[in-house]
């Protein structure tokens, strides 16, 4: 998960990882959650708070739209091996602290939770695995970031 500056399409800055920039107040930037390796998992946002105050994604990842929320993307057809999933958040930065903490359901699956605020799936079927993410800018050194469990195991043959 990191931030770009300005508001992106999802087919611009891949890869990018790092935001140095400051945040100004008033200015437009993106939320953008991604994840390779689709053709074996999927995912699905559970929650996402703003500066632990603001709910702006909820269950199946729908945007609770605000005068800051304004829109949300997300790739479709990501299924092909390298293909990655995005979920982009066009957002109008109201201060010049940025918090997000997000709830993600990693899936054991291909392609099954596409569209998941659109279809809201039923996911009962596929191993499920809890993780959290979270990101802050200006970066903080002293906010303890939630450990990330390992990524499960896959099985062959």
């Amino acid at each position: 998960m990191t931030i770009h500056a300005g508001h992106i399409s999802l087919n611009d800055q891949l890869l990018i990882t790092t935001y140095t920039g400051t945040i100004q107040p008033g200015e437009p930037y993106t939320l953008d959650i991604y994840m390779g390796n689709t053709d074996h998992w999927d995912y699905v946002i559970e929650r996402c708070l703003y500066n632990d105050r603001t709910s702006f994604l909820d269950n199946y990842g729908c945007l609770r739209r605000d005068q800051y929320f304004l829109q949300k993307w997300e790739t479709n057809e990501y299924t092909l091996p390298g293909a990655m999933k995005r979920t982009l958040v066009h957002f109008i930065a109201p201060e010049p602290t940025i918090q997000f903490q997000c709830e993600i359901k990693i899936i054991e699956c291909c392609g099954c939770a596409e569209e998941s605020c659109e279809r809201q799936p039923p996911l009962t079927y596929f191993p499920v695995y809890n993780m959290p993410i979270f990101c802050s800018y200006p970066n903080n050194p002293g906010i303890i970031v939630p450990p990330r469990p390992p990524p499960p195991a896959i099985g062959y043959g």
